[in-house]
């Protein structure tokens, strides 16, 4: 590039139109931006970069923020920077948002108490209790049950355009569940299409035959990196399937499918179930903060 007296030609163009520029990159980019030169950097920091970064409803997000009094900053970047490094709860605290950092696409998470939990109401079954640990007032906490079912169901409207996303069960086990989640859980994806029935529900015969395995407590033979590994009770048979990892936050997660793309044709819903009901035995000590759905990056 080159110089007339120590400034580019680059720097040489009109702040304006340095920012519209700028605003064409990445967030990623736009912040190495901040370290180049004064002439940049003021570019690089004004608040038509940062608005372009965030997301086109960022606005009505913020007003359904169960803090939005306190979400207000200085400049459009640093409620950029606070949106990836905070979750903030929306939606009477039910639904917790937040951003990636290297591209600003949206991330959900929906709490226990907007998922469809069988037997969820029924204090002999599921209790609901606050934890400190988790970013919800309250999470569902299983007493009890045989039959295990879970369901979420998010609006594609809500997602960032043009995005694969995956979906991922928050939970944790109580040592009360050492042994009873031995035999691994389904889980199944459903993407609804507006020619559907906006009430239509994954049936439980779906995923009979499709779906993904998933083992909340660690699998028999477990191989890092690898897909755990389940040995059929009374069988050889072996089952692949998915199992959790520890968070940063504490909490485990595991992927529940496969990912999808949020532009998809038609797309208007994606419904999410976790099921075990093959082994009837009763099951304990499982505890549910919610379930996510982030970009894959």
């Amino acid at each position: 590039m080159v110089e007339q007296h120590g400034i580019s030609r680059f720097e040489q163009l009109p702040e304006a139109c340095l920012s519209h520029i700028i605003s064409l990159t990445s967030p990623k980019d736009a912040c190495r931006s901040l370290t180049l030169s004064k002439i940049v950097n003021s570019a690089a920091d004004s608040n038509t970069v940062w608005e372009r970064f965030l997301p086109v409803d960022y606005r009505d997000i913020i007003s359904r923020a169960c803090n939005s009094s306190m979400l207000t900053f200085s400049s459009e970047r640093l409620l950029y920077i606070y949106l990836c490094e905070a979750s903030i709860l929306l939606d009477d605290a039910k639904k917790s948002f937040k951003l990636t950092k290297a591209s600003g696409k949206k991330c959900y998470m929906l709490s226990s108490r907007e998922l469809g939990i069988a037997w969820g109401d029924n204090s002999s079954y599921w209790k609901w209790t606050t934890l400190p640990q988790s970013r919800f007032t309250e999470v569902a906490k299983l007493y009890a049950v045989c039959w295990l079912e879970i369901r979420a169901k998010f609006k594609v409207e809500m997602l960032s355009h043009d995005t694969t996303y995956a979906a991922y069960l928050i939970f944790q086990l109580t040592e009360q569940a050492n042994h009873d989640f031995h035999v691994p859980a389904k889980s199944f994806i459903r993407l609804a299409t507006n020619d559907e029935d906006d009430e239509l529900r994954v049936e439980l015969s779906d995923i009979d035959t499709e779906g993904t395995f998933i083992y909340l407590w660690k699998p028999i033979e477990n191989r890092p990196g690898r897909r755990g590994r389940w040995r059929q009770l009374g069988g050889e048979n072996m089952v692949d399937g998915r199992y959790p990892r520890k968070r940063l936050d504490g909490w485990m997660e595991i992927e529940l499918g496969v990912p999808f793309n949020s532009s998809q044709e038609n797309l208007s819903s994606v419904e999410i179930l976790v099921w075990e009901t093959h082994d009837l035995s009763w099951k304990h000590g499982l505890i549910v903060e919610g379930i996510e759905l982030r970009p894959v990056e």
